[in-house]
This record gives C-alpha cells, sequence and structure tokens, in this order.
C-alpha cells in the first residue's frame, strides 16, 4: 500500500498497540494521502470531496481524551488506552496525539488514587466480588481556550 523508507520510525512508542493511533506507522504526508482516499471513497458518491488539510504540527492535536483505569498484574494502578476489540488496557503516560495537559492530568490522577484510597473498578473481580471503583476518565487540556476539567465515571456494582 505505501512505500515506506526502513529508516521512519513512528513517533508513538505505542502505536502498535493502542486503538487510537493507528496511522503512526506512516509519515504525515501518508496519513493525509490516506485520509483522503478513504475520504473519497466514503463521501465520493455524494459528491465532491475537497483535499485535506493537514496541521503545521500533528502531535498533541486531540484536547478531549479519554483514559481508562484499571490494575496491571501485581494490582497496581495504570491508565491508558484500550486496545482496539479489547478491554486490556495499553499503559500510556504520554500519548503522541493526546493534549499534553490532558496526559499530565491523568498522570496526576493515576498517582491521586492510592493516596486517596480511590479504587480502580477491577474487570475481573468486580462480577465476583460485588466491588466497584473508578474506570473511565476524559480529560480536556483546556486548549480550545477553555479551563482544563475532567469527567469521571465510576462503575456500580
Amino acid at each position: 500500500m505505501f512505500d515506506l523508507s526502513e529508516s521512519y520510525k513512528a513517533p508513538c512508542p505505542h502505536h502498535r498497540q493502542c486503538g487510537g493511533c493507528q496511522l503512526q506507522n506512516l509519515p504525515y504526508a501518508q496519513q493525509l494521502e490516506h485520509k483522503q482516499r478513504e475520504a473519497v471513497k466514503i463521501l465520493g458518491s455524494f459528491g465532491h470531496v475537497e483535499n485535506i488539510i493537514g496541521m503545521d504540527n500533528p502531535l498533541h492535536y486531540r484536547n478531549k481524551v479519554h483514559a481508562a483505569f484499571g490494575l496491571d498484574r501485581r494490582r497496581k494502578v495504570i491508565s491508558g488506552i484500550y486496545q482496539p476489540g479489547s478491554h486490556a488496557i495499553v499503559p500510556v503516560d504520554e500519548c503522541m496525539i493526546e493534549d499534553e495537559t490532558a496526559d499530565r492530568i491523568i498522570r496526576s490522577i493515576r498517582k491521586m488514587l492510592p493516596e486517596f484510597r480511590i479504587q480502580v473498578y477491577d474487570e475481573l473481580a468486580a462480577p465476583c466480588a460485588g466491588e466497584a471503583g473508578l474506570c473511565h476518565r476524559r480529560a480536556d487540556g483546556g486548549a480550545g481556550g477553555g479551563k482544563p476539567h475532567i469527567q469521571a465515571a465510576k462503575a456500580l456494582s
């Protein structure tokens, strides 16, 4: 599909695992070409599709981000992004497409959870033990001019 140079290295170390940046294995110009072809394929039968306009900096552009919270095998709190088609959490501290302020908020929440004795949702234990805990968090880094804020979702037993 694309002729990739062997020297090209995706900027995201998690691009093969998480579902957030499926095209990071491509140089940005090729990402835009791919998106243009997809837009024409999907919308072209309805009318003319304008060319996609790229960004000056294609990193850290996603203002609203979602993070999943869970436990690793050692029962340590982790946060990150779900692998595509699963509930497995890929631990991510710094996402290449998410707003950097939102990333800092996520890391702070993850650090504070044990300090405040807030449990995270344990998908394996909850159905059996009747426990509940924090499972998702949405952060808005405020890049659009607004104030950074968070929303949290708690799984109920």
